[in-house]
């Protein structure tokens, strides 16, 4: 973990988010820190190892009011919600917003759910709703 937090802060001060301080870094630095290293060289690679960095490091449980991307970065828990709030926050973060990245709200097999969609249309699911039987699209 120490080593992972040292890696956390030189990426920090590489792209001037932090200064050299005796303290942890804060969530808000660690997602930043985070998300500049899962860039790619293209928005699709960069989306893909966002995506991945995601299905591997938190681990899924269900809430009934969404999280900011701070309380999922401390607790690694996610729901689907939460998943698509810490997503679309690492992104916004490498790319500082510019992307047309949004946050659809609907149903998987009569179920509640939520996704971001880039572009109107690569869709950024970590729970592969589109391998349901029936899928809703709500509003944009």
């Amino acid at each position: 973990m120490k080593k992972v937090l040292f890696w956390l802060f030189l990426a920090l001060l590489c792209c001037g988010v932090a200064s050299a301080r005796p303290y942890r870094l804060t969530p808000d630095e660690q997602i930043k820190a985070q998300a500049m290293l899962l860039k790619g060289n293209s928005v699709n690679e960069t989306v893909l190892n966002v995506k991945a960095y995601m299905k591997n490091n938190f681990m899924y449980e269900f809430h009934w009011r969404p999280q900011d991307a701070r309380d999922t970065w401390r607790s690694g828990k996610a729901d689907c919600t939460d998943h698509a709030i810490l997503i679309k926050a690492m992104l916004d973060y490498i790319y500082k917003g510019k992307l047309d990245l949004r946050f659809m709200r609907g149903y998987c097999d009569n179920e509640k759910h939520d996704w971001l969609v880039l572009n109107k249309t690569i869709i950024i699911d970590n729970f592969y709703c589109y391998k349901r039987k029936t899928v809703g699209y709500g509003t944009w």
